[in-house]
């Protein structure tokens, strides 16, 4: 088999070529069996799915040229109908937390990307969401080591990075952080070459400080939260805070940023986690009493989904709670119909936020509100946004965490319809050319949190609400 140049291919150079998939990035894959000429494939086919530049080993074989993905590089990739992915770097030297970052497209270069935010349960913390990039490298411009790419000198850990989606004339925020591993492979015998990019979400870098003898005066839990904010560096604009419900003690503290940002979410029953836009989000004890459910899926009558799965266990059951405050003794909250029906469940915290007895004893009532009652429940549901994508693009992009969808579940055959309004706890993108899956994982809401809440400064009196 001749060596070919692809500036210079010619049906006779092609002819004797046998191709058994050449890929484009985020195209439609162009299939082939045996190249037979200018017919089936011509040199502009070769150049766009290879990169101008690229020698045709006459080693190479139909397994190699499946794996080489070309690129021309510049410019963002029209994913599927209207969706344009921009998936972006800034190489200009700034730092993970740069308030006004300068960004590079490099969408061109991806092969495959996988998005991953949210939490496992929810009885743990939301973690820092994570982004894998697979890019090509054939002309060494990822290469951290290589002088003449021209990135360097600042191919760094910890350069920012963001992934946005455009849907016709909407624009999506997906991921938002910094690139923390830098592999390296050359596979295909060598005559490939990529790098697989490592991120995380900026979260990461609040559990990685440290705070000295930093001192904080009583207040709400949202401006607890933004004085952390500032003493890590985070900038200003990166922040979405909910007016805190609940206010938290005087403390002279040394230690994790993390731990005490844990100590004030507990306190508040609230949650705090990197939004799609990179922002520091925190939605206090009431947020999802006050929002309603986004979209229905529901196969055949509303929106699609692919898989869904249900789960009937006590993996969420909390029914007798024990929480200490800074002062105070222990508080105790227990329900005793769950007890009997499901056998006790303990939670026990001691929590130096917290003031004093009442408001140890108003968390320890909370944890058992919302967790007392076991249901069979709808743990998780996929979608192909590709099935039906005026409808499906806009939820799978602009869908955010914790935003309540309903999801209704027809068992074949047999059994009572399920209709449940449940709560995003995590969404997963899996991304390759050809193939965008989003997968959410998700706990449907107790009657506890769907109550009208009287919140203090907020609230109406003479209304039929609960003390918040």
């Amino acid at each position: 088999m001749p060596t070919v140049a692809i500036g210079q291919a010619t049906e006779t150079d092609t002819a004797s070529v046998t191709i058994a998939r050449l890929v484009t990035p985020f195209t439609d894959p162009l299939e082939v069996t045996t190249v037979a000429g200018v017919d089936q494939v011509i040199e502009t086919d070769l150049a766009q799915s290879l990169g101008a530049g690229f020698n045709l080993a006459t080693q190479a074989s139909e397994t190699d040229l499946a794996q080489v993905v070309g690129h021309s590089g510049g410019a963002a990739a029209l994913w599927s109908g209207a969706v344009t992915l921009f998936i972006e770097l800034d190489v200009t030297g700034n730092g993970p937390l740069a308030a006004t970052p300068v960004w590079t497209d490099v969408t061109s270069y991806v092969r495959s990307m996988n998005i991953n935010r949210g939490r496992g349960s929810v009885h743990s913390e939301f973690d820092a969401g994570s982004l894998t990039l697979v890019l090509s490298n054939l002309d060494g411009r990822f290469d951290p080591n290589n002088s003449s790419s021209p990135y360097n000198p600042n191919l760094k850990l910890g350069i920012p990075v963001r992934i946005q989606a455009q849907y016709l004339t909407t624009t999506y925020d997906l991921f938002r952080g910094h690139v923390d591993v830098w592999p390296l492979d050359y596979p295909a015998s060598g005559i490939d070459a990529i790098v697989t990019l490592e991120c995380a979400e900026n979260l990461a870098l609040i559990r990685g400080d440290e705070l000295t003898a930093q001192a904080y005066s009583k207040e709400t839990t949202d401006t607890r939260l933004g004085n952390i904010l500032d003493d890590v560096g985070w900038p200003a604009a990166d922040r979405s805070l909910d007016v805190g419900v609940t206010e938290v003690t005087a403390q002279t503290y040394t230690g994790s940023p993390s731990k005490l940002v844990s100590e004030l979410v507990e306190a508040e029953q609230g949650n705090f986690y990197i939004a799609g836009d990179g922002d520091a989000t925190f939605k206090n004890r009431v947020a999802q009493s006050s929002t309603t459910s986004q979209a229905t899926y529901d196969p055949g009558t509303n929106l699609g989904y692919t898989t869904v799965s249900l789960l009937y266990d006590d993996d969420t059951l909390i029914n007798k709670v024990s929480v200490t405050g800074l002062a105070g003794a222990v508080q105790l909250a227990s329900d005793p119909t769950s007890i009997s029906d499901h056998g006790p469940a303990r939670f026990a915290s001691t929590n130096n936020s917290l003031i004093g007895e009442p408001d140890a004893l108003n968390v320890a009532e909370w944890v058992v509100g919302r967790n007392k009652d076991v249901v069979v429940r709808v743990v998780g549901f996929d979608v192909h946004p590709h099935s039906d994508p005026t409808n499906l693009w806009p939820e799978v992009l602009g869908r955010e965490l914790l935003e309540l969808v309903t999801v209704k579940v027809n068992p074949p055959g047999a059994g009572d319809t399920l209709d449940q309004v449940v709560a995003i706890e995590s969404v997963q993108h899996s991304v390759t050319p050809g193939t965008w899956v989003t997968t959410y994982t998700c706990l449907p809401l107790s009657a506890f949190e769907t109550q009208d809440y009287w919140v203090l400064g907020t609230s109406l009196l003479n209304t039929t609400t609960v003390l918040a």
